[in-house]
């Protein structure tokens, strides 16, 4: 396939993080009725699941899966951004992360409470950055680093344990866009 490269730099990014991942190759176009059986063999899945939408030009993989999944798909699209994936009819949920390492990060967050592996692996990412930062702007203002941080301590969430989105704004004149928001949420 030509999108391989694109596939393997994903599945390499997501390792970072010790993110297990599968490359499956189905055509939205070509295959819709191989597309929903794939959708369906992970919607049967006992383990939390992630799909990342990966189709460059008219990206109908991501937006045909995101409606039929019961977990979340994220396009991710090997010809950088594109915008086929962010005009999906209404039903269509799927997220769009242009960048294969911002894939790798997001998987971990979504897993992180999951998998103490996953957890360690990005907190240990998130205080590596920190730690560079800190470094850069010691050296900037030659003074010394602070030393670096330590990450959060894992915590399991229950099996049962009720959702929670939290709709962040960043001012009250987004309100009318925020109560939207809560109104669809509500829907599900």
């Amino acid at each position: 396939d030509s999108d391989m490269p694109h596939l393997e730099n994903l599945k390499k990014e997501l390792a970072k993080f010790k993110v297990e991942s599968e490359i499956r190759i189905c055509s939205a176009h070509k295959q819709p009725g191989r597309l929903e059986s794939v959708i369906a063999e992970y919607n049967k899945s006992t383990r939390p699941v992630m799909m990342v939408g990966c189709a460059g030009g008219t990206d109908a993989l991501s937006g045909t899966a995101s409606y039929s999944a019961k977990f979340p798909v994220v396009s991710c699209p090997p010809d950088g951004m594109n915008q086929t994936c962010l005009t999906n009819p209404p039903g269509s949920s799927n997220a769009f992360i242009c960048k294969p390492a911002n894939i790798g990060k997001f998987a971990a967050q979504m897993f992180a409470t999951h998998s103490k592996e996953i957890h360690a692996a990005l907190s240990a990412s998130i205080v590596e950055k920190i730690v560079k930062l800190e470094q850069a702007d010691a050296k900037l203002n030659g003074k010394t680093a602070t030393g670096g941080t330590t990450g959060p301590e894992f915590v399991q969430v229950a099996a049962d344990a009720k959702p929670l989105v939290v709709i962040a704004a960043g001012s009250d004149s987004d309100m009318p866009h925020l109560e939207t928001l809560k109104k669809e949420l509500a829907k599900f």
